[in-house]
């Protein structure tokens, strides 16, 4: 009988570097395919990097909006929901390698795995997962989800971490629900920090799997870098005018956070939430992180994550404590000056930001601030933006 050839499941969870591993093993096909492992091409939809359609078969609207996605993979299934699986197949037996790679944190949001059971019956199957600390997680998520148009998400990071553990899917949940349908000896499970990744998350799972990474391309490419609190303060806010969410599609403007995510920060801290509640998540998921850590970890100690809690009185900053002068400062004059600076006769007139803060930060609360703010661009092209800013120091002559 001809031995199944072994299958790893890479199943998330979301914001534990899987866009990056998956964008690693897309480029580096031909190279592992030299090794025997074949990560297929079925089930990507561009321009993502992982199997989101072969997930999206088994996944329901209320798993997906569960997540806060509000256009669900699923409807882009074609009207025969196997076609993705059924060319998976095809090129999996046409393939000579001995194991396969599928990658999908969206696999993590299945609620009824028997049929994906069923599907994977030919195979040995590995379940590999990542869990990051809950409260690096929800920080995390929440700057993804406000970045990205259209995805419901318009309260405050506080708010969206109460409904999470309210309303989510608990690390706990997750694994025994795909414990019990592939069994425990076929889960791999391994905490996303740097204190148990000595390597890095490439290496670590490479080695989990048993292939070489030795002239891969993309190995220090970075994704979904986080952005500092006063960009999330100016979303947050963007989110909440009158504002089409659309405008954040806008390039200059993803150009320009992309850039603020990659200074360095001066904002010092083990969590990406508030001190104390990071402090409030941990503690709401202590006995479920201790009993992972002895279930699926064999560790008598319970210590899930070795990384140290952030203490509850250390110095953090709070995004709802960005003031409007920072906001200024650090967003709105250098995004208006770079929305600007193609046409040089007009940057000529705003160039002196000096003069124009305090005109901005006087008339106008934050969310008719921002109004303005893209109303000044939308001015950008045309000899209004003079008419616009005399009659803003009109408005603040005494």
């Amino acid at each position: 009988m001809k031995k199944p050839k072994k299958l790893y499941l890479h199943i998330g969870t979301h914001k534990t570097g899987t866009t990056y591993l998956q964008s690693v093993l897309i480029q580096n096909r031909v190279n592992l395919l030299r090794q025997g492992f074949l990560f297929p091409r079925s089930g990507i939809e561009s321009p993502t990097t992982h199997h989101c359609m072969l997930a999206a078969r088994f996944l329901s609207e209320k798993d997906f909006r569960a997540f806060g996605v509000l256009t669900p993979l699923r409807l882009l299934l074609p009207p025969n929901k196997e076609f993705h699986w059924d060319k998976l197949m095809g090129e999996i037996n046409q393939s000579p390698s001995h194991s396969i790679i599928l990658s999908s944190e969206n696999f993590s949001l299945i609620n009824n795995l028997q049929p994906l059971k069923e599907r994977l019956s030919g195979f040995n199957v590995k379940i590999i997962i990542h869990l990051r600390r809950q409260d690096k997680f929800y920080g995390s998520l929440y700057n993804q989800l406000l970045k990205t148009p259209f995805t419901g998400i318009h309260t405050t990071l506080n708010e969206f971490v109460q409904d999470r553990q309210l309303e989510g899917d608990s690390y706990q949940s997750i694994l025994d629900r795909w414990s019990n349908a592939f069994g425990k000896s076929n889960m791999i499970v391994k905490p996303y920090e740097r204190e148990q990744l000595d390597d890095g998350l490439l290496s670590d799972f490479a080695s989990t799997i048993g292939f070489k990474t030795k002239s891969f391309l993309g190995v220090n490419s970075k994704h979904n870098i986080s952005l500092p609190r006063h960009a999330i303060k100016f979303i947050q806010l963007i989110k909440k005018s009158s504002i089409t969410e659309s405008i954040l599609l806008n390039k200059e403007i993803g150009t320009f956070l992309y850039e603020l995510s990659k200074k360095p920060s001066i904002e010092k801290s083990n969590s990406t939430l508030p001190a104390p509640l990071a402090v409030e998540v941990n503690n709401f998921h202590a006995a479920e992180n201790e009993y992972i850590a002895k279930e699926y970890l064999n560790r008598n100690d319970g210590k899930l994550f070795y990384s140290p809690n952030p203490k509850e009185d250390a110095s953090s900053e709070d995004i709802e404590n960005t003031s409007n002068e920072e906001l200024i400062n650090e967003i709105v004059a250098p995004l208006l000056l770079r929305l600007t600076s193609k046409n040089e006769a007009l940057s000529t007139k705003i160039i002196n930001v000096r003069a124009i803060k305090p005109l901005l930060i006087k008339i106008f609360s934050p969310p008719k601030l921002f109004t303005y703010a893209i109303k000044v661009y939308l001015y950008a092209r045309c000899d209004r933006l003079k008419l616009v800013l005399f009659k803003l120091k009109n408005r603040v002559s005494p």
